[in-house]
């Protein structure tokens, strides 16, 4: 049985004037939107483990430290519209698909007509759990072509800065859910979170996540160790058993989204790194096969030096010429800035480096269909939070003026982009209304449609 949205559903013609609103107490917290100085002591509370003297500040949070993961306190009713993280993606017969997190529990729904009207919610987690729902480390939902439905999430456990990776599928259209499963496969009480959820083209399903198990028994042994770890697992039957755990990076900024796209069936993997004397840069790691994997490829050269993490991890879209084309936050000459960058040699080396955004930014994804590119982001004017787009046609060699798809002057979540066959949604999410926006429909940008 299908149940609407709370509020008048429009399909409006609009040259994309309205806006995302995000709470300004929210945005004058990020450090993206303050001078280095401070953006040093918010960043106090989020100090690598091994910084015994950041335990003992008190902290303003900007949204969490790493670990310490923001949980789904709502009340009430389960209903999407009251989720303040959820997470979308199209399945097979153009089905949208949610996840999100609502007080213990994920739930699953979807939406036949694009997001009119959704299903009634299906809780994935029958035991209660304090699930992690913040900007960089929400559930996951993936629609595979086999119609499986696979949602990963964290939760959080009462030691501060603990918690686990959790996983579950659906093969009857998201009727139910199986047993959510534990994908760290340690038994230390450490850090795991900020998981990557993909599936490449012969249906393998891959998992990356933040972990600090290694931390945790160095710090146990005397010895530093600077930021966590990622971790790796994959599934080759559809989710039913995971391969063991295998490490593939040390040293890497403990909260920050890892990237995650495909090139050839084999995951590409870019993620902020701790470089020498904590230098917060990207480094890329390609997969030749299911269990090869690269070392570690510095690819952006900001020298952003902080010993914090910013919340701001990049994003990755391989197009289908086997180009990569990617977009992150850093500071540079102490000003938040988004960039853009591609590669036509497999991550050897970006070119086409371009800043993107005005002076207050934040948290860019990249999409792309054949040669169109877009890229989202959201920016603060003084007076109103905006998502923003800016659009290419030849793959990123040039790009069309910035325009604004929506702003908000209350809280907003990131605008993410998902695709419907080829063509190209963005999505975003207010403190009570959730927002579908097709962007390259006939590559005009003018057609909206406003889902309250």
């Amino acid at each position: 049985m299908l149940s609407r949205f709370s509020g008048n559903i429009s399909m409006i013609i609009h040259d994309f004037s309205r806006g995302l609103r995000m709470h300004r107490k929210y945005f004058a917290a990020l450090a993206v939107y303050i001078p280095l100085s401070l953006l040093l002591l918010t960043f106090s509370h989020c100090k690598s483990e091994s910084t015994e003297s950041s335990k003992k500040k008190k902290a303003v949070h900007i949204q969490n430290h790493h670990m310490e993961m923001n949980k789904a306190e709502e009340t009430g009713e389960p209903v999407i519209e009251k989720s303040r993280t959820p997470a979308f993606a199209f399945g097979i017969r153009g089905k949208l698909w949610s996840a999100w997190a609502f007080g213990k529990h994920v739930y699953a729904s979807f939406s036949d007509n694009e997001g009119k009207a959704f299903s009634d919610p299906v809780k994935v987690n029958k035991e209660p759990q304090e699930i992690a729902s913040n900007g960089e480390n929400r559930p996951k939902v993936i629609a595979a072509k086999n119609g499986n439905i696979y949602i990963s999430y964290s939760i959080s456990l009462e030691k501060k800065f603990t918690g686990l990776v959790k996983f579950s599928y659906s093969v009857d259209s998201g009727k139910t859910f199986s047993e959510p499963v534990t994908i760290n496969d340690d038994t230390a009480v450490a850090g795991h979170g900020f998981e990557s959820l993909g599936v490449s083209e012969d249906g393998t399903i891959y998992l990356f996540w933040l972990d600090s198990r290694l931390s945790r028994v160095s710090k146990k042994e005397g010895k530093e160790y600077n930021g966590s770890s990622i971790f790796y697992t994959y599934s080759e039957d559809n989710g039913k058993t995971f391969k063991p755990n295998k490490k593939i990076a040390d040293h890497v900024c403990q909260c920050c989204r890892i990237a995650l796209d495909f090139d050839k069936n084999f995951p590409v993997i870019i993620y902020r790194d701790i470089i020498d004397n904590n230098v917060r840069d990207h480094s890329l790691i390609k997969f030749a096969n299911k269990e090869s994997f690269t070392k570690p490829k510095r690819v952006t050269f900001e020298n952003w030096k902080i010993d914090g993490c910013p919340h701001h991890g990049p994003s990755l879209h391989i197009d289908d010429e086997g180009i990569y084309h990617l977009t992150w936050f850093n500071m540079e000459d102490n000003k938040g800035k988004i960039f853009y960058a591609r590669s036509d040699n497999k991550g050897v080396s970006f070119e086409y480096k371009k800043r993107i955004g005005g002076k207050t930014v934040s948290h860019p994804f990249i999409q792309g269909n054949k040669n169109t590119l877009i890229i989202t982001w959201l920016e603060f004017n003084e007076k109103n939070n905006s998502a923003k787009k800016i659009v290419s046609a030849d793959g990123g060699k040039t790009w069309k003026d910035e325009e604004e798809i929506f702003s908000f002057k209350e809280y907003c979540d990131h605008p993410f982009l998902i695709k419907k066959n080829n063509e190209i949604f963005s999505t975003g999410k207010s403190a009570h209304e959730i927002y579908l926006t097709s962007l390259d429909k006939l590559l005009n940008f003018k057609l909206l449609y406003l889902l309250f």
